[in-house]
């Protein structure tokens, strides 16, 4: 058996030339080493599996931590799942309830968020909420002398709020960032892989602030000990756990941000997610529920998915590849990707 890690390209649709892939899901991948570095696992036995090969996959069977989106979107469909792939459910955000027929019930089922863990409620008694392995980032051991301030996909419209005393010197970053479909594709993955690291050492080493609309960049600077404002236009479900940490902050409550928040202490969380998601991966007996009432003891955000994006998901689900269209040729100055080529280093 092979110990699997998703790796990330850009989905099968408008292909050609330089495509974007969002180097926050690369973070994912990198906990999932994390989490095999701790287990001893060598580096011969780890192989990738491609997002978007999930239902295709033939190669050796591989152990797979299931960490991640894996609603229909980019990739097209994922389940059913390749009977090649054992996976392992942790840190699973997936609210499309056709899905939800190819979730076993018979094994823990990891939920990133509790959205996904309601939806799941209803086919198994072995989901629980188990956050995002990228809580499992080293933190820092000390913030930097002279940090600098960091503002990560923030759209312009909601950038307007930042206080022109901490734009003034920011560094832009966007997590969208170019591969390149027509070069080798493990070249261009291993490209990625490094460029990911170079952010999180940035973001690390530089960071007295950061301000992104980006869930992990949030997630992965959390973890690393930097003070994080987390703000976009509104939340949908996919952020319905990050409150545990820190505030989120949706249009219409700008005025209340505090712009010099204090780093998150994540250290219990770590101990477990990592005790946890080893014993998960182990095939031994995980006591989950401790993880579980962690995240479930908290004051919540209120979600509330505008109703373009439940649109965009709903023309996702039946077409993919139009969903890909509309969003790269109709809707991108919209989002928070057009922000694409931000990066002042």
């Amino acid at each position: 058996m092979q110990y699997g890690r998703i790796v990330y390209t850009p989905g099968p649709f408008l292909r050609g030339g330089v495509r974007y892939v969002n180097v926050g899901d690369t973070f994912q991948t990198l906990a999932a080493d994390l989490v095999y570095d701790a287990l001893d696992v060598p580096q011969s036995a780890r192989i990738n599996v491609e997002r978007h090969a999930l239902r295709s996959y033939d190669g050796a069977d591989v152990l797979l931590p299931m960490n991640g989106w894996f609603g229909t979107g980019r990739g097209g469909e994922v389940f059913p799942l390749s009977p090649r792939i054992h996976p392992v459910w942790f840190g699973y955000h997936n609210i499309r309830r056709k899905d939800a027929a190819h979730i076993p019930s018979g094994c823990p089922i990891g939920c990133r968020d509790e959205e996904t863990y309601a939806l799941l409620c209803q086919k198994t008694d072995k989901a629980f909420v188990s956050g995002c392995l990228t809580v499992l980032f080293p933190t820092r051991a000390n913030p930097p002398v002279n940090g600098k301030v960091f503002i990560v996909d923030v759209a312009e419209k909601t950038a307007a709020a930042i206080p022109e005393r901490l734009c003034k010197d920011a560094v832009y970053l966007s997590h969208e960032v170019p591969f390149d479909t027509e070069a080798d594709a493990a070249q261009e993955i291993r490209r990625i892989e490094s460029l990911a690291r170079d952010y999180i050492l940035r973001y690390t080493n530089e960071a007295s602030l950061v301000i992104t609309s980006r869930l992990h960049c949030a997630m992965v600077c959390i973890a690393c000990g930097v003070p994080v404002v987390l703000m976009r236009d509104s939340f949908d479900e996919r952020y319905a756990f990050v409150d545990k940490f820190i505030p989120l902050y949706a249009a219409g409550e700008f005025e209340r941000i505090n712009w010099n928040p204090e780093p998150v202490d994540t250290t219990a969380i770590k101990h477990l997610t990592m005790q946890t998601a080893g014993a998960l991966i182990r095939g031994d007996a995980a006591d989950v529920q401790a993880l579980h009432t962690y995240y479930m003891s908290r004051d919540r955000h209120k979600i509330s998915t505008p109703f373009m994006v439940k649109a965009y998901d709903a023309v996702r689900n039946v077409s993919p590849g139009l969903a890909d269209f509309i969003r790269e040729k109709l809707l991108i100055r919209f989002t928070i990707s057009a922000s694409r080529g931000n990066k002042n280093v």
